[in-house]
């Protein structure tokens, strides 16, 4: 029973209404740079579609003019919000030795987590993330039902920090990449590539949980697989990221071991 409403409060944990995450200054930051982004990404589309229908008036000097106009209070927000990453401990401690996830990234994921008090286990915060497993497959919207989780957060983590990790070869998310797709081909070839980023951009979620509830005095439980599942292996954490990445500088490419 326990177990039961433990799953009904994380299902419900990131729908509308619930006052336990409060907003902070880098939040509306965040909201804000969100809402540039929507009204510049919608003139590209309508740009486009207007190249599309080979409409002359796509050539007009205008359509330039106004995505520099929208593109310099991005920059703006970039500069405001850089100073609440730099301090942060999910930069300082963390992030700075992981390759693709710089001061912009990192700003807008934690602007949408906003706070990490009442996030008292990893899978609620993987909740949020849309990054939940339910009933055996990866957490979806759900037909005739409230949101379940921040699309926003979800596109950032799957859409743009996990395709950084592969662009800018951080060594050790590209080297869990490697094993968690090579294992996934073996079982089912199709989609083992979305699978296996989807995995490591789980796994830098939870290290991100972990260094930002150490860096504020909050309780950090223990690993999942470790507690529940029994696995013996040393957990990955983002102490074990950083010294890898660290031990790639000085020794050339490494293989992570299990």
């Amino acid at each position: 029973m326990a177990k039961k409403q433990l799953q009904t409060e994380e299902k419900i944990y990131a729908r509308p209404g619930r006052q336990d995450r409060k907003r902070t200054e880098l939040s509306i930051l965040a909201a804000m740079y969100d809402d540039i982004e929507r009204l510049r990404v919608s003139h590209q589309v309508r740009l486009s579609h207007l190249k599309l229908d080979k409409n002359k008036f796509a050539d007009n000097p205008i359509f330039t003019t106004v995505l520099k106009e929208l593109a310099q209070p991005q920059h703006t927000l970039d500069k405001v919000m850089a100073p609440y990453v730099k301090t942060h401990a999910t930069w300082t401690q963390f992030n700075v030795h992981v390759k693709g996830v710089g001061l912009h990234l990192l700003a807008l994921v934690l602007g949408h987590i906003r706070d990490i008090t009442p996030f008292t286990n990893v899978s609620k915060l993987w909740w949020l993330c849309g990054l939940a497993v339910v009933d055996g497959k990866a957490q979806r919207p759900v037909k005739g039902e409230p949101l379940n989780y921040n699309a926003k957060l979800k596109s950032i983590l799957l859409g743009r920090v996990g395709s950084q990790f592969l662009k800018n070869a951080d060594p050790f998310a590209r080297s869990l990449y490697d094993e968690y797709r090579a294992e996934y081909e073996k079982r089912e070839p199709k989609g083992a590539h979305a699978r296996a980023l989807r995995k490591v951009v789980k796994l830098w979620v939870a290290c991100l949980w972990s260094v930002w509830r150490e860096s504020e005095g909050l309780p950090v439980t223990p690993h999942y697989a470790q507690s529940v599942l029994g696995h013996t292996s040393p957990p990955i954490t983002w102490q074990s990221w950083v010294e890898f990445n660290q031990r790639s500088k000085l020794n050339g490419k490494v293989k992570h071991k299990k």
